[in-house]
């Protein structure tokens, strides 16, 4: 619609800057410069001497047709300049033309704009309908778990910033924890640093898994609303507590086996001397060792549980619930930002067009009373030509008539009969298929579908409705039924 809107508008043209008049004034017949020229009363005298015209002459006699041609010469010469002015008048007003197949155009593109913008409405409403039926069910699971399960508080979720760095918090530890131990082992390995850092990384790396698995297995168990879970909960968690420690005892004995403490085989004297004296280590290093893992182990267990919500499966609804409310609200901003994108373009050129049509009448008035303007000024100007040839004439047969012996001719008593030249044109009326009445109407319907199209955007940006709406419009509110639990 707004392409077809815009190449309709082309065809109007630019509005007009404003046209630049000709003179419109044309060159007066001087009456004394024409006297002169013609010699008027030395000629008379001299005619009245030799009795010219004669007394029965009936035509005019050279003098005034002298005077004749004059007159006509200036009349020939401000025809044509009238001719040039009122053909410029006229080609304006004929720009300013707007048919009524144009106008029926502008109005069928008009309705069209506002039917448009109704079905992008619909539109929108049937693309968001999807993602806001995700939301209200997603809304209702999340609802009908934390009654379930009496919760009352929000889940834990944490950002992606958040969350890379407690994942790095980890890593970091690994890393440390290895450099650390490799030290220890690096002495009392055949294989010197290289040994003594795989060793390390080996039991850095079951180290800090056992946590994780504390931190995000054994512990939910614990604070589940099922009995079962948190028995099996409360064995996971002494098991792995075991397991942390033993097997940091079981690095720290492996250090003493392999530094020389031991009689034997290191390996052998390691299981021996985890199962007759666990906690018996002759080295202060080797309890530096075990505590190192330990203080490292509860770090890891610490920053594991904070990486989500530690309750089972409340994470998970969360966040897709949360997923749900920002892709509909990025689909809602889209549909939005495009119907008002839609919506001020179709404004815009609605808006053109009544700037262009208000021009065009403008201009077509102006160059209608230019015209006619013009059309009284040649008249008036061809009344003075016959005025001043007029004069001419009087003034010669007054002169001829007083200087003569005998009478002058019976025309001297007639009046001076005007050249053709100086009769005025008829002034064709112009008009028909012009924007007059027509262009006010034209004005008024694009107003009218102004005012349509924004009051129906205005209607469908108060049915985008808030996220609170939608949830409630299924009593999904409703559904947020808690408990007393944690």
């Amino acid at each position: 619609m707004a392409s077809s809107l815009k190449e309709l508008l082309s065809s109007l043209g630019s509005p007009p800057d404003g046209f630049v008049p000709g003179t419109q004034g044309f060159p007066r017949l001087d009456y004394a410069e024409l006297r002169g020229k013609l010699s008027i009363p030395e000629r008379a005298r001299q005619n009245a001497a030799k009795q010219m015209p004669s007394s029965d002459a009936s035509e005019p006699d050279s003098i005034e047709d002298e005077i004749r041609a004059a007159v006509e010469d200036f009349a020939d010469k401000a025809r044509a300049e009238y001719r040039s002015e009122l053909d410029a008048y006229e080609s304006r007003i004929a720009a300013a033309r707007i048919t009524q197949a144009y106008e029926m155009q502008l109005v069928s593109l008009g309705e069209s704009a506002v039917s448009n913008l109704e079905l992008q409405s619909k539109a929108n409403e049937t693309y968001l309908f999807p993602q806001k039926e995700r939301v209200r069910d997603l809304w209702q699971q999340l609802g009908a778990f934390r009654a379930k399960h009496r919760l009352n508080r929000p889940a834990k979720l944490r950002s992606g910033w958040d969350l890379a760095m407690r994942w790095s918090v980890l890593v970091l530890l690994l890393i440390v924890e290895t450099v650390v131990n490799g030290s220890f082992f690096a002495a009392s390995n055949t294989a010197g640093l290289f040994g003594g850092f795989t060793q390390a990384a080996g039991i850095s790396v079951i180290n800090i898994g056992l946590a994780i698995v504390l931190a995000r297995v054994a512990i939910p168990m614990v604070i589940h609303r099922s009995f079962a879970l948190k028995a099996v909960g409360v064995v996971a968690i002494v098991l792995l507590v075991l397991s942390i420690v033993g097997i940091n005892l079981a690095a720290a004995h492996m250090r003493e086996a392999f530094a020389g403490f031991a009689s034997g085989d290191p390996t052998l004297d390691v299981v021996q001397r985890l199962n007759e004296s666990p906690f018996l280590l002759s080295d202060i290093d080797s309890w530096t060792l075990f505590g190192v893992g330990v203080v490292f182990s509860i770090i890891a267990a610490w920053d594991a549980s904070g990486l989500w919500d530690l309750y089972f499966g409340y994470h998970r609804r969360s966040s897709d619930y949360d997923t749900a409310i920002q892709r509909f609200g990025d689909r809602q901003l889209e549909c939005l930002e495009n119907l008002q994108e839609s919506r001020d373009e179709s404004v815009g050129l609605m808006t053109e067009v009544i700037r262009r049509v208000e021009a065009e009448q403008r201009e077509h008035q102006q160059a209608l009373t230019g015209r006619v303007r013009l059309h009284d000024l040649f008249s008036g100007y061809l009344g003075h030509l016959g005025e001043t040839g007029a004069r001419l004439v009087k003034e010669y047969r007054e002169i001829n008539r007083s200087e003569r012996p005998d009478s002058a001719p019976p025309y001297f008593e007639d009046p001076w009969r005007l050249p053709e030249t100086l009769t005025v044109p008829m002034l064709e009326e112009v008009g028909a298929g012009l924007i007059d009445d027509s262009s006010s109407s034209l004005v008024s319907k694009m107003d009218g579908y102004i005012k349509e199209i924004r009051s129906g955007v205005a209607e469908s940006l108060e049915a985008y409705k808030k996220i609170e709406d939608v949830l409630s419009e299924k009593g999904g509110l409703d559904a947020d039924t808690t408990g007393s639990g944690k």
